[in-house]
Formats: structure tokens, sequence, C-alpha cells
């Protein structure tokens, strides 16, 4: 790259750029190519020098089926700030990718806002069976294609949520890479951003912003990651099991994080 540079280029540090010069990139001159892999990683976008510890032809080649648009944002996202939240080895990083990988469908999608959205009885008692039994057992047939009347019965009065009637279910339904859910998920990341980051959102007021910011649907993920994986899982040692079951107790769709991940272990050697 022959351009000069003020100040140390480490992961995720931003330095200005004094001299345009030229750049060898693999796709052509343009400020949305890499540098090959074999070389350094860095991205270059409006005068700023970004160093890449994961670029996107790897991330493609662990999501063969991704779109390009997605794979590319959130690859940035992904160097930017994954060191911060305490994802410094590959096998940290394939266990992410794992788990993101399943909830977006293979980064087919670089969000997803949970739908809750069900048309018969028999898959709505499938996924919620306590609701609809028992004494205080609810009529399914009242809750099928009615998002904002289930998330409000079944996440109601739980994390923070007060009751079913207080619409904060549906308010704080899952949302971002990672599903973020829950009232208090939102309070604990909220303060994490304006404490870490100076971040002015509003995500409990406003917790949109999570499904519809990219970059807050990946910062989302990496602070549920670090604060329910990382902290509480020997990760050096952890199965696929054993850190979906803190992201997904009930270990929906482990195959597919599985097969992810030893996708991924196999490309990030």
């Amino acid at each position: 790259m022959n351009a000069s540079v003020l100040g140390d280029i480490s992961p995720g540090r931003e330095v200005n750029i004094t001299s345009t010069g030229d750049y060898n990139w693999t796709g052509g001159s343009s400020n949305k190519q890499y540098i090959p892999d074999s070389g350094p990683q860095y991205k270059i976008s409006d005068n700023i020098c970004y160093k890449f510890r994961v670029s996107e032809s790897i991330m493609k080649q662990i999501f063969s089926s991704a779109k390009s648009e997605v794979i590319e944002n959130v690859t940035k996202y992904l160097s930017i700030y994954m060191k911060d939240f305490g994802i410094d080895s590959n096998k940290e990083l394939a266990h992410f990718l794992s788990q993101a990988g399943h909830e977006t469908g293979g980064f087919k999608k670089s969000s997803v806002t949970e739908g809750l959205y069900y048309t018969t009885e028999e898959r709505l008692k499938q996924i919620y069976p306590s609701k609809y039994k028992g004494e205080e057992a609810k009529k399914a047939s009242d809750y099928l294609k009615n998002s904002e009347k289930l998330a409000n019965l079944v996440y109601g009065g739980q994390y923070g949520n007060s009751n079913e009637a207080s619409g904060d279910g549906y308010k704080y339904r899952g949302r971002g890479l990672f599903q973020l859910t829950f009232k208090d998920n939102y309070e604990s990341f909220d303060n994490y951003m304006k404490k870490n980051y100076r971040d002015t959102s509003d995500f409990v007021e406003h917790p949109d912003l999570v499904g519809n910011d990219i970059r807050y649907s990946v910062l989302s993920a990496f602070w549920f990651f670090e604060t329910r994986v990382l902290k509480h899982v020997d990760i050096a040692n952890a199965t696929v099991r054993d850190v979906t079951r803190k992201i997904n107790p009930g270990m929906a769709g482990i195959e597919d994080r599985t097969t992810i991940y030893n996708r991924a272990s196999k490309i990030l050697q």
C-alpha cells in the first residue's frame, strides 16, 4: 500500500491517510475492495484506514450463500469491534460465527427481528407448550396470525418486561444477530454503549435500532456473547453445545450451528 499514515495501525484503530498513492486491490481500483489475504488486511474508505483480522473472502468461504452487501457490512464491524468484546482467537470467532450465522440464515440478512407469526395451533403449542397447558392455559387459536399479541403473552412479566397488557413483550422482542430480547437486556446494552462508546442512542425507548441498524445489530451480539458466553464458559475447551446453551437454551438449530462452527474452524486455521 503506497500511502503514509499517522499513528499506529492496529486492529480497530483509525488513522488518517496523508497521501492517496496507489492501491493494488484484488478487484480493481475501488475503496470497497481488499488487499489479498496473504498480505496485511486494510480497507480504505473516507480517508480512514482499518486493519482487518478477518476479510470478506474468508467470510464468503464460510458462508457461501450469504449476500455480498451483508458480508461486507458484517466483516467491517467484526474487524473494528470484536477485540473490544474479548474475541481475539480463531476459536472464539468460530463460535461467534456459528451462532450469528445460524440466527441470520447464513448471513442472507444482516439482522433478524423476531416475527412470532404462526398459522397453526399445532405449531404454536409445539413452540410454546407451557402457555397452553394447566389451570391458566390460553386458547391457542386466539394467538394465531397475531405477532404482537403472542409476543406479549410469551415475554410479558419476565426480565424487566411488565405484564402482558403492557405491550413490553412485543416492544422488547428479539432483534439483532443474537436476537436481543427482554427489557433488562435492552437496558444493559444501552448502559454499555453509553459507558464504552459514548453512544447517545436510546435502545430502551427505541429498541428497533438494534434490528434496523447493522452496526447495532452486530454490537448487541458482541455484547451478549461476551456477557453470556465468554464470562461464563471456558471457551478454549467449549463445545458448540456449551455455547449454544447460553445463546439459545432450547438448543434450537444445534445441528446447523455445529456445521457452521466446524466449517469456520477449518477455514480460520
